[in-house]
């Protein structure tokens, strides 16, 4: 028995460990978080604002699979006051196409950005208190976009983030 653990097998049976400690360890810090649809882990980074001389900040969780997307900041009962979720999409999206708050308790303010990260449209979002996501109004921008920042509702106004301002993302 012991001649199936050398060698490749062996280090097969290692990788996978380490996998799973690594995997277990992102849920952890993460939070995990999905509700009943099952814990989808995110990555996180710094979030930059440029905002004429000033520049503000914030941590982020990313969302850049179809799954994080889905689940996003659903089900959270809150949002630290200087953090939020980057949505990052696989391909532009048109101005009509945008966002729902179903099973989101928070209220929050939504951030779309070009491709150059300049903030085009920022648009308020209250929870839908619907149990059917098709009750939920969508939060469509107007204009075309490739990604999205949701913070804590008056986040942007508190810091005089407008539209024409610059996001920069530190992974």
């Amino acid at each position: 028995m012991t001649s199936l653990l050398r060698g490749p097998v062996l280090a097969l049976l290692l990788a996978l460990v380490g996998l799973s400690t690594t995997l277990a360890s992102g849920c952890a810090q993460s939070g995990g978080w999905g509700g009943g649809w099952g814990a989808v882990a995110f990555d996180t980074a710094q979030v930059w604002i440029l905002a004429g001389p000033d520049s503000v900040s914030l941590q982020v969780e990313i969302a850049e699979t179809d799954r994080q997307r889905e689940v996003g900041l659903r089900d959270r009962p809150s949002l630290d006051p200087d953090a939020g979720m980057l949505f990052l999409l696989e391909a532009p999206r048109s101005g009509d196409e945008g966002f729902w708050m179903w099973r989101t308790r928070m209220p929050l303010d939504i951030a779309f950005l070009d491709g150059m990260g300049e903030i085009v449209a920022i648009l308020g979002m209250d929870p839908c208190p619907g149990t059917d996501p098709e009750d939920c109004p969508e939060h469509a921008p107007g204009v075309d976009y490739v990604a999205a920042l949701e913070v804590n509702r008056g986040w942007f106004e508190a810091r005089g983030v407008t539209e024409g301002h610059r996001v920069r993302v530190e992974r």
